[in-house]
């Protein structure tokens, strides 16, 4: 099934097949697909690619969970072993214990939850280009 976003008008579909929880890190490979679609400005997309372990989609549906129920306590990076995609997982923060922070405007003291999303590209080959998006 696919799993489909509206990101402020940015398009994004996502879907897992042959996945197989609870598999070590020599585990199986999943099949993604995904697409980014801005208006007619951006297209970019790819079908059944073997991008993500098993092992690593379910790490990544426990973070998203752990971050939905706010049950993260501090910011998690996770990088995968296939260079294709990165995840930040940012839990709230109480923006006045940020020392960079001079003041706060009242109502505005916690950062609610976010997660950010990079999918770096191909063409021929892995390049130096991405996707950057955020779901907050």
């Amino acid at each position: 099934m696919w799993v489909k976003f509206d990101l402020q008008g940015m398009k994004f579909e996502f879907k897992v097949e042959k996945h197989i929880p609870n598999q070590t890190i020599d585990g199986k490979w999943a099949e993604i697909s995904f697409g980014f679609k801005f208006k007619n400005i951006i297209k970019y997309s790819t079908y059944k690619n073997e991008v993500l372990l098993s092992s690593e989609v379910d790490d990544i549906r426990d973070y998203m969970e752990k971050l939905l129920e706010d049950k993260l306590d501090k910011e998690v990076f996770y990088k995968c072993i296939e260079p294709d995609f990165e995840f930040i997982f940012s839990p709230k923060y109480d923006v006045r214990n940020d020392p960079d922070v001079i003041w706060v405007k009242s109502g505005n003291e916690i950062r609610d939850i976010e997660m950010k999303l990079k999918v770096n590209l191909w063409n021929d080959g892995l390049t130096c280009n991405y996707f950057s998006t955020s779901f907050c």
